[in-house]
């Protein structure tokens, strides 16, 4: 019996005001429709939290500043945190299991122990996780690479696919954000933010 393929369906707009329609080939990877609660919503007159904090004047003291830096840090996190699961949803796949899936994309077929070890679970949870990946036909078991007499485990066109359908989402929040400022302003914010993770991948 052949493993249950990922549903590629057309399907309306999104539930989050910064997604368009972001499949290609008007291909869309859609689960029950789930309510995905908008943690910016506007409020006081229609004015969303984001617009308030902008509207802020500068903090004065470091220790302000840092503050109002985490504000917007949780601000961004709920907003990128709200098209993860408003994806995860649609693919039916839970957000481990969509780690998982790019953790086989980035570094190519693991076996099921070395991917336990990775997410920190017993190999029998990992199995399970990975029998119910297989019947979506995301992801399926290949011979090693290596060692012919080991199974590893490997993205299917499907779960390649769905990866980038949950990436052109996250890239749809940024471009939202970008929007918000000069191509001057966002070509700084973009130096500012290399400065910072090169600082924090540093030694």
């Amino acid at each position: 019996m052949k493993p249950a393929r990922a549903r590629v369906v057309n399907g309306g707009a999104s539930a989050l005001p910064l997604v368009p329609d972001l499949s290609p080939e008007r291909a869309r990877f859609r689960g029950p429709e789930r309510p995905v609660p908008r943690r910016n919503a506007p409020v006081d007159g229609g004015r969303s939290i984001g617009a308030r904090l902008a509207d802020r004047p500068m903090a004065a003291s470091p220790r302000d500043r840092a503050e109002e830096l985490a504000r917007f840090i949780e601000l961004l996190t709920a907003r990128f945190k709200e098209t993860e699961d408003l994806f995860a949803s649609r693919l039916e796949v839970s957000q481990r299991e969509l780690a998982l899936l790019r953790t086989l994309a980035t570094e190519g077929p693991m076996i099921t122990r070395a991917l336990g070890g990775r997410f920190g679970v017993p190999v029998s949870t990992m199995t399970g996780l990975v029998d119910r990946m297989e019947q979506k036909g995301l992801v399926r078991r290949v011979p090693g690479r290596r060692d012919r007499r080991s199974i590893e485990l490997e993205v299917t066109p499907a779960g390649a696919a769905a990866l980038r359908e949950h990436a052109r989402g996250l890239e749809a929040v940024a471009r939202g954000i970008l929007a918000a400022l000069s191509e001057r302003d966002q070509r700084a914010l973009i130096a500012l933010l290399r400065r910072v993770r090169d600082r924090l991948d540093g030694p």
